[in-house]
């Protein structure tokens, strides 16, 4: 997989649903990652931003432009889990009430993150 499409619905004339590609996120697979799959994508409740996790952790914000269909990388990481524990793929990411934060769960726990700490500085 080398891209991620964001698509966004709209009506035809005749009131049908009709899909528009809207912009593409590099993939997150291309990193220097050991992933295979994403595993979850959430968009955030209140701006245009969508978080990303991939089968092994590694995460990755993106701020969205739709007019400019543009997608800008401004925060992302990767989850360590200790030696002992075994990444099974089993990812679920969710934006919090406000959008500063999101709770990552993985088979052995949640974490929570404060975007605003891990931003990107550009």
């Amino acid at each position: 997989m080398s891209e991620l499409a964001v698509l966004t619905c709209s009506r035809t004339d005749d009131k049908r649903p009709f899909l528009h590609h809207c912009l593409s996120l590099p993939s997150p697979l291309s990193d220097k990652t050991t992933s295979r799959f994403i595993a979850d994508t959430a968009f955030a409740p209140n701006r245009a931003q969508i978080a990303i996790i991939t089968d092994q952790g590694s995460w990755k914000v993106y701020d969205l432009s739709i007019k400019r269909e543009k997608a800008s990388v401004i925060a992302a990481g990767t989850i360590d889990l200790s030696a002992e524990e075994h990444r099974n793929g089993w990812w679920k990411i969710e934006w919090t009430d406000n959008s500063d934060g999101l709770v990552i769960a993985e088979s052995k726990g949640l974490h929570l993150l404060n975007i605003q700490v891990w931003c990107i500085v550009t």
